[in-house]
This record gives C-alpha cells, structure tokens and sequence, in this order.
C-alpha cells in the first residue's frame, strides 16, 4: 500500500511541475530562426557562417564559433548594438571544443568563442516571468586563434574572467604556504 501511495505521488508530483523534470532539447541544424523574445540581431548572431555548432535546452539557445581576432570583433561591435540584452564576455583560458549536454566534447570541432541566449533567468522556474533584460553571455577561449592583444571589447559590454587562472593562483599559493609550514 505504502509502494502505491508513494508512486502515485511522484506521479501527481510529475504532472504538476514537468518544466522541473521534463526538458526538450537538441542540436541546431542550419540556420536558427529565433523567437519573438529574442532582441533584433541576435538572430543575424546566432547564424553567422563562423558558427560551428549549436544547441537548445528548453529556453536556451548556445552558439559555437571558431575564427580570430578580428572575426571576434566584428561579431563583439554587432553583439553590443542588442538593445535591452545583458552583455557580457566572460575570457577563459585555453582550448575549448563544441558539445551539447547530451553529447561528449569533438575534438574534430574547435571554437574560439560561444554565445549564451535565453530570455529566461535561471529563476524563471520559481517565477514564471522572463527576465527584465534578455540573457547572453559569450565565452571567449583564449589560445588557439585569440589571444588578448588586439581585442576591441565595446563599453557597453561587461569583461569578466571565468575564473581558472584565479583558482590555480589561489591553489598554488595554499601549496606553497602548506609547505612552507612543514
């Protein structure tokens, strides 16, 4: 009885919220066609010929690219012309390769930069409302094409680090003074 209860709870439970448990996803295939919510542009954005791969997970669309220093501007000076969209790039350092969550990384395909777009926050779940500005963020992979000198990030555009070079300052430094404590 205790097993029945309990099933058809879960079941009710999966009726009632299937945004938290069912998500749709795939691949895009040729050219995007956007959505009514995306800002003007972004759509030119999404199907630049750079652009090596592509996936959808319920509200969010991820863009691939492999080019250099001067593909990335160009693609940064119409990225910053999105009106009512948060900009910003976040710089990592080394190699990166296209995936979608449901596939493992291809060695066979590099990219230089990636483009996140979603008119949805994250809390969108507990809120049901779309964000007040629409979501992007391009991830700029550092090494293969691209390197620091000659990027022409625009001011309206946020600049922050994705954090590896910090974490391994900060891990060598807890090395260095856990050794020196010996």
């Amino acid at each position: 009885m205790r097993k029945r209860f309990l099933f058809f709870a879960v079941l009710i439970a999966a009726c009632a919220v299937p945004s938290l448990l069912f998500a749709v996803g795939a691949d895009h295939k040729g050219p995007v066609g956007g959505t009514d919510k995306w800002p003007q542009g972004l759509r030119d954005l999404a199907n630049r010929p750079d652009r090596v791969h592509g996936y959808f997970l319920n509200f969010e669309d991820v863009f691939f690219y492999s080019g250099d220093t001067w593909a990335f501007n160009l693609f940064l000076d119409d990225y910053s012309k999105l009106e009512k969209t948060v900009l910003q790039v976040v710089i990592h350092p080394g190699p990166q390769w296209a995936s979608s969550p449901w596939g493992k990384a291809d060695p066979e395909i590099p990219v230089d930069w990636s483009l996140y777009a979603s008119a949805y926050a994250r809390d969108f779940i507990e809120t049901g409302k779309p964000a007040e500005k629409f979501i992007t963020r391009i991830d700029l992979f550092l090494g293969q094409k691209i390197g620091l000198e000659g990027l022409a990030i625009p001011d309206n555009v946020e600049v922050r680090s994705g954090g590896e070079l910090e974490a391994f300052v900060a891990a060598h430094q807890e090395k260095q003074a856990s050794q020196g404590k010996q």
